[in-house]
């Protein structure tokens, strides 16, 4: 994005999606709105502390979440508010993350404006790939940037074009197309 636009990712967001969506988004979080985050509370120890066996420290899924080691205290500081990791600390509240995700629930378009085309939102249910997710270790499947119904979520109908995401703690994002 920013070679294309000059604009960060956090700014390019904001003037193109959240700035005309009224979205109460941000990837990079002004100081000025720090007192309206929650914190993360991590989990009472640990998935390693409580394992049967000891993990495999060469496996992908220990590769990945030990690399570094991520502590929910991270996302406490100020540096990682600020930061704009997309894939990681965005900040915002449910009805700020509905509308947004609102442009694939709408084929592409919201309050009047085309975002994306119906043929990307098609792109999104062209599965990628689907069995044992080596970093999850569960049973996935995938589509263009989306989790699609599996196993791992047996609420979720399969017989719709249905996409989710989820993040840190807990959350979870489900579009019923």
């Amino acid at each position: 994005v920013r070679r294309i636009t000059g604009l960060s990712l956090g700014t390019f967001f904001e003037n193109e999606i959240t700035g005309p969506l009224g979205a109460d988004f941000h990837i990079g979080l002004d100081p000025s709105n720090f007192d309206r985050v929650s914190n993360v509370v991590p989990p009472s120890g640990s998935a390693l502390e409580q394992a049967d066996t000891p993990p495999d420290m060469d496996s992908v899924m220990m590769k990945t979440f030990v690399n570094p080691l991520m502590d929910a205290a991270v996302s406490w500081t100020d540096e990682w508010r600020q930061a704009e990791v997309p894939a990681a600390n965005g900040h915002g509240n449910a009805k700020a993350v509905a509308t947004i995700q609102g442009i694939i629930a709408n084929g592409g378009e919201m309050n009047g404006k085309r975002f994306l085309k119906p043929e990307t939102i098609d792109l999104i249910f062209d599965e990628q790939s689907n069995g044992p997710d080596l970093v999850l270790g569960v049973e996935a499947r995938f589509g263009m940037g989306y989790g699609l119904p599996t196993a791992m979520l047996p609420f979720l109908p399969t017989d719709r074009r249905i996409c989710f995401w989820g993040g840190w703690g807990g959350s979870l994002i489900i579009i019923d197309v």
